[in-house]
């Protein structure tokens, strides 16, 4: 071949690597994926007590910045891949086109000698290692899309506390929300009587107990919590009965949940409550340190993370009726401290892919009463033994798919509990006043007639579909207060 022809081949190869580092430079740009866990960033980064050293509560220096987005960005293995082959391929082209251009020879002359290949191969590996850094590093600098939500400077993250300022302080009982287009506040005890549409934040900062009487109200705010109890006294939110009511968040917020309250919380009426929890690992109704009582209501939460945390050193989450259906991408319900249920339908779904459980406490949860159907993917907690209320367990081999009908079935051949998944599932827990001693048989699939309450039924007309056997038993007996089978 002559030396033009192989000028013009190694120009080619040389277009084509860098074209092909180019194309993986930008797509590794624009998958980059953002690996953080926002509430392990508040803790890790920006603790209220004690903020790392890097990073200052007062401000937020644009080094500090850099620094967060680099740490938590990483590139495809693939990409990497293909960001070394092309630095290879280039840094091979390269080298020797500027030693055979010095020597004026042919390959076999110019690495003739030892010292020169020594030198030619140092040369690519340096070359070849500074392309595939250079070509990360400048990847990372790129802003872009995530799976769920657009890459943020993290000084655009957090909204914190003290950035959630007051807005207009209202001393009329009768509220009508629609006539505001700011965050109110209400910081003088008594009940309150609320109607109308908020795009914005309701705060509470009393000296004593205030009383909500939500009358059909929707409350949004993309930025931080909907409604903020920022007094340590207990706030009490009563749904009148033939009302809907609506309330979402959304961005991240050191106000952490939909519902959040620094006093006790009760919830009563007879009316229905829909709670979005959209913040980045937000809840749906959180409380810090402070008991949560949920006492009658109609409760429809979705959250991002936990449905319903007591955190903090722990409170205790108390449910004496009505309806409550959970479906979180945490645990449904999380207390630092303990549950009790006592009544009411509660249909909790924790997260399908996670390690979080359907129910989490530290010191455990009582199954006095109520019909509980709570699924999630790896944890199990089954409730204390002096529970007076019989309760079956299971875990699964295999996930549980989304859809399927479940049906616990006594030794008379009558559904005792019947459900719908409403996601997949692993782990299973069924409490009812039905649940008796005896023997029971679990199915999956088959048909079910009666009245579906948050898509379970009680003691409905039950065709019968696969039975499902824990190991090699199929056949559950239940003779305490607590059965686990897995």
């Amino acid at each position: 071949m002559s030396r033009g022809l192989k000028n013009v081949f190694m120009l080619v190869i040389l277009v084509t690597a860098s074209i092909g580092i180019i194309f993986a430079y930008r797509e590794a740009a624009m998958s980059a994926r953002v690996q953080f866990d926002i509430n392990n960033v508040i803790q890790e980064k920006f603790p209220e007590e004690n903020f790392n050293s890097s990073f200052s509560k007062e401000e937020m220096k644009p080094e500090d910045v850099e620094k967060f987005r680099k740490e938590n960005i990483i590139i495809d293995k693939e990409y990497v891949a293909i960001f070394a082959i092309c630095s290879i391929v280039i840094s091979i082209i390269l080298t020797y086109s500027i030693m055979s251009s010095f020597n004026k020879r042919n390959f076999r002359e110019t690495f003739k000698n030892v010292d020169k290949v020594t030198i030619f191969i140092l040369s690519v590996i340096i070359l070849s290692c500074l392309g595939v850094y250079a070509a990360m590093y400048f990847s990372t600098d790129v802003e872009r899309k995530t799976e769920e939500h657009d890459f943020m400077d993290i000084k655009d993250v957090i909204t914190r506390k003290e950035d959630v300022t007051e807005g207009v302080v209202v001393k009329n009982k009768n509220i009508n929300l629609s006539s505001y287009d700011s965050n109110i506040t209400i910081d003088e005890k008594g009940e309150y009587f609320l109607k109308g549409e908020l795009n914005n934040s309701l705060i509470i900062d009393a000296k004593d107990e205030v009383v909500l009487n939500l009358e059909g109200v929707k409350i949004k705010n993309d930025k931080t919590a909907s409604i903020i109890n920022k007094s340590e006294n207990e706030l009490k939110i009563n749904l009148v009965a033939d009302t809907v009511n609506e309330l979402e968040d959304g961005g991240s917020s050191e106000y952490d949940a939909c519902i959040y309250s620094l006093g006790d919380l009760v919830i009563d009426g007879m009316g229905e409550l829909k709670i979005y929890g959209k913040q980045r690992d937000g809840e749906g109704i959180a409380t810090e340190a402070k008991n949560i009582t949920i006492n009658s209501g109609i409760i429809y939460i979705e959250s991002v993370d936990d449905g319903i945390n007591a955190g903090g050193n722990g409170g205790l989450i108390s449910i004496n009726g009505e309806q409550i259906y959970i479906d979180a991408s945490g645990d449904g319900i999380d207390s630092n401290k303990d549950l009790i249920i006592n009544e009411g339908t509660l249909y909790v779904m924790g997260s399908s892919v996670s390690m979080d459980a359907a129910i989490d406490t530290d010191e455990g949860f009582t199954m006095n009463g109520g019909t509980l159907v709570a699924i999630g993917t790896d944890m199990l907690e089954t409730p204390l033994k002096e529970s007076k209320q019989n309760t079956i367990c299971f875990t699964f081999a295999n996930k549980i798919a989304e859809g399927t009908l479940v049906s616990l079935v006594n030794e008379k051949g009558n559904a005792v509990i019947s459900f719908k998944a409403k996601k997949a599932f692993k782990t299973l827990i069924l409490s009812s006043k039905s649940l008796k001693s005896g023997d029971y048989n679990l199915y999956m699939g088959g048909k079910i007639s009666g009245k579906d309450n948050l898509s379970i039924y009680l003691n409905g007309k039950y065709e019968k579909g696969e039975k499902v056997k824990i190991g090699e038993k199929d056949l559950f007996i239940i003779s305490e207060s607590i059965t686990n089978y897995k």
